[in-house]
């Protein structure tokens, strides 16, 4: 096979574009340490030195590395650098840098992403990935070849990870709710019974219930997340049990299913729609919020962030799917695609299903 031969002025131009994507992973590591040291909370609306920083954070930290990490962070736009009287180094939050803070009144706060993305069982699960892919080991995914158990029995024996993990999935449910209460037909759904399969702590059906209180609304989710919601939103029923056993989910007009399957397996996405379609009405509807993924040669940079989102699929075991695959899952669980409703956000377009 022929090499793909550069020309003198390609080269120039595409060795600093692949040592860019080669060292993407200094920052996010850089990121990790910031955040589990609590830096944005520290720092506030200040401007200070490392000195001044350290001083306020716990224990002893390592101040030059410290300032290293803060440094190239500040390339990416996480602090803003300055000199101080003497010239010294002095750092603040930018606007992105503060969506690390978590005791912001009304304010969201990234830091349980970050900690999720970068903890050290998904970094080790990436790092198998290369002996996967060359098929020089074999496990059921990354995250177990790391871990010795998949990722959902790992958040089961570790609750610090999972408080990490639910609080993310909680932040990407509010700013998907607009999605789930402007696009869903509300109108069809008056005194019908909605469970929210996966609910996490019940976000979507509280707003919904807010929205249209005449809806019947049920969050439905693994008994140790139920556990940790200290009280309901107003009018929502919370029910624990296993979307695997269909007679543990409650009778249901429709079903809502946002980011769910995306986690699993086609094999286990399939039991699970066959377990809600055993819960769901004759005449129900499944709503599945998921992403689409372009087909061959359809790519956008939009559509750009799917791609990304599947590939942190890959590790963990679950999966993003094109339109071909998510109406073969339906037809492997008895059910049909009945319409696809596009919406403005690409990670959120929503895939009905009926019987």
């Amino acid at each position: 096979m022929p090499p793909f031969q550069l020309q003198p002025e390609q080269v120039k131009a595409e060795v600093p574009r692949i040592l860019e994507l080669g060292q993407a992973f200094f920052a996010g590591q850089c990121l990790n340490a910031v955040v589990r040291m609590g830096v944005a909370d520290a720092m506030g609306d200040s401007t200070l030195s490392v000195a001044e920083l350290a001083a306020r954070l716990e224990g002893k930290p390592h101040e030059e590395m410290l300032f290293r990490c803060m440094r190239l962070l500040a390339l990416h736009g996480v602090f803003v650098e300055s000199a101080g009287p003497g010239g010294e180094f002095l750092f603040a939050l930018t606007p992105m840098g503060a969506l690390l803070q978590t005791k912001a009144p009304m304010q969201p706060s990234m830091a349980c992403g970050m900690l999720h993305w970068n903890e050290k069982c998904m970094w080790d699960a990436w790092a198998t990935v290369p002996d996967l892919a060359a098929g020089k080991i074999e496990a059921p995914t990354p995250f177990q070849a790391a871990n010795s158990m998949p990722i959902f029995e790992y958040y089961a024996n570790h609750p610090k990870s999972a408080k990490q993990f639910n609080e993310f999935m909680t932040f990407f449910s509010g700013g998907e709710l607009p999605v789930v209460l402007e696009f869903l037909p509300w109108a069809t759904l008056t005194g019908k019974k909605v469970v929210d399969i996966g609910g996490n702590l019940g976000t979507v059906m509280g707003a919904v219930k807010a929205k249209f209180p005449e809806v019947e609304a049920i969050s439905f989710d693994l008994p140790e997340v139920i556990a940790t919601v200290a009280e309901p939103p107003p009018g929502v029923e919370l029910v624990p049990g296993d979307m695997f056993k269909s007679e543990s989910i409650p009778q249901a007009d429709a079903i809502i299913m946002k980011h769910i399957l995306h986690d699993w397996s086609d094999e286990n996405s399939i039991k699970i729609l066959g377990s809600c379609a055993a819960a769901l009405a004759d005449n129900g509807k499944i709503f599945l919020i998921e992403c689409v993924l372009p087909d061959a040669g359809q790519m956008t940079e939009l559509k750009g962030s799917q791609v990304h989102l599947d590939a942190l699929m890959m590790v963990i075991g679950g999966k993003e799917r094109t339109a071909a695959q998510w109406s073969n899952l339906a037809t492997a669980a008895s059910l049909r695609i009945a319409e696809t409703i596009a919406t403005p956000m690409p990670a959120a377009q929503i895939v009905v299903l009926t019987k």
